[in-house]
């Protein structure tokens, strides 16, 4: 419920620093404000930005739904911190560090790969930013919009006019679309 999503919301805003006085701090995430059983290594106040942005995915989805806040504010110094941590060059170049080191300004951990921070930049951007999925034993499809198969082939719906879009059929071929303005797109398989 709405109440529940607002609790939840707000109870996360004391993990996003909300002052500056390093580059890269404001609007970073920490998961957590101690380490767990102390012992090393301590996450005292240590930038996570794969945390954060879940986070900020979220607080898009209440967005519509509430005005207690600007929450497309919080996401998006969310992820304008989170950008800002991503590796600039090397083996690792726009890949995100599990950890970033606010005192040191410097990546730590794991590299992750991208996805959430491309995900949520797509969505801030009222992009397509989801795969949806329809299957049966002859056919697979995945979309970035709703699909839905038919006797004929398939179904795409709510594709703005004009959008061009791929589909990907049976993990091996890839299919052109673009959307007509009627609000659903017919698509033949075979």
């Amino acid at each position: 419920c709405l109440a529940e999503a607002r609790r939840w919301a707000l109870r996360g805003l004391p993990f996003v620093y909300q002052w500056g006085d390093r580059p890269v701090m404001l609007y970073a995430t920490v998961a957590k404000f101690g380490g767990t059983l102390r012992k090393p290594p301590l996450d005292f106040g240590v930038a996570q930005p794969w945390v954060g942005l879940n986070y900020a995915y979220a607080l898009r989805l209440l967005a519509p739904h509430d005005q207690t806040l600007d929450w497309n504010a919080v996401a998006a110094g969310i992820l304008a911190a989170a950008e800002q941590m991503q590796e600039s060059d090397g083996p690792y170049a726009g890949c995100l560090p599990e950890r970033f080191q606010i005192d040191s300004q410097q990546p730590d951990g794991s590299r992750l790969a991208p996805c959430a921070l491309l995900t949520l930049r797509l969505a801030m951007d009222g992009k397509p930013h989801d795969l949806f999925l329809a299957n049966d034993p002859r056919d697979r499809l995945v979309a970035p919009y709703p699909v839905r198969l038919t006797r004929d082939g398939a179904t795409i719906m709510n594709v703005p006019a004009g959008t061009s879009y791929q589909i990907l059929h049976n993990g091996n071929t890839i299919l052109n679309g673009s959307g007509g303005g009627s609000g659903t797109d017919p698509v033949k398989l075979h």
